[in-house]
């Protein structure tokens, strides 16, 4: 590993800067070539130093995730049922005036003839 060593030069140093860490890849003929290189690299790290997510962090985050998107998904139908409700009293309440209007003005109309 005196290859990666020279290749990467001060890792431990260097890691942080995104500059530095963009222009470096791993390139091997497989996955597992890579897959080993990478943990070679990981295991130079100080352990203190990583900042590893652990599996409940990301079941937390998921947790998170998901009881955001409930919520906005009640909101969001609670918003459409109050406007569905909203616009059903504006239409009942222009059909009740249209009828008393109607009802009011339909003895002045001479073609249109109501039983009173």
């Amino acid at each position: 590993m005196k290859l990666l060593d020279f290749a990467l030069g001060d890792l431990a140093a260097s890691y942080t800067e995104p500059h530095w860490l963009s222009s470096h890849a791993i390139i091997c003929p497989t996955n597992a070539a890579v897959d080993e290189v990478g943990h070679h690299i990981m295991m130079t790290f100080p352990a203190k130093k990583l900042n590893r997510v652990t599996r409940v962090e990301t079941a937390v985050v998921l947790v998170v995730v998901v009881v955001v998107v409930v919520v906005v998904v009640v909101v969001v139908v609670v918003v459409v049922v109050v406007v569905v409700i909203v616009v059903a009293v504006v239409v009942v309440a222009v059909v009740v005036v249209v009828v008393v209007v109607f009802n009011h003005y339909c003895d002045k109309i001479p073609f249109i003839k109501t039983k009173r």
